[in-house]
């Protein structure tokens, strides 16, 4: 685990949960909200092993609204946040475009390779013949699953 100076942290679904307050588990004190995030990195726990050092940019994906673990969310000029669901941000990518990648590439693992069960990519089976019919392929998820599924 580390810590994250949050440069921009917004999703969708984000924005949702901050409309719909009223939600018992977004209205539980502590509990923080937001899941992507893009931010520079501070401080880093004794079992991070990915070639991470304070300053690198970095983004990804935290459980916010959490009540396990109620600091995962990101809303917050801080994050604390799992090596494992992250990755550096190339200088070439925007935050705001590095802040929309964390929840889609989730969503889409989950859903193309656990759910439906597909081949992971570089795996030796093939999916000849099957067909995925992407709803949405213009949004940021949509688009991670085309480029996933042809993979």
């Amino acid at each position: 685990m580390g810590l994250v100076r949050n440069i921009l942290s917004h999703n969708r679904a984000d924005g949702g949960h901050r409309k719909h307050i009223d939600i018992p588990v977004l209205a539980t004190p502590g509990v923080t909200v937001g899941c992507d995030f893009v931010g520079t990195v501070v401080a880093l726990g004794p079992k991070v092993s990915k070639d991470y050092k304070p300053g690198d940019r970095i983004a990804g994906v935290n459980h916010g609204s959490n009540l396990t673990e109620p600091e995962d969310g990101t809303f917050g000029e801080y994050c604390v946040v799992k090596e494992g669901l992250t990755f550096k941000v190339p200088e070439q990518i925007l935050d705001e475009k590095a802040a929309t990648v964390g929840v889609a590439v989730t969503t889409v693992g989950l859903a193309l390779y656990g759910k439906l069960g597909m081949p992971m990519p570089g795996s030796q089976e093939t999916g000849d013949g099957q067909w995925l019919l992407v709803y949405g392929g213009s949004t940021a998820t949509g688009s991670v699953a085309i480029q996933s599924a042809i993979l």
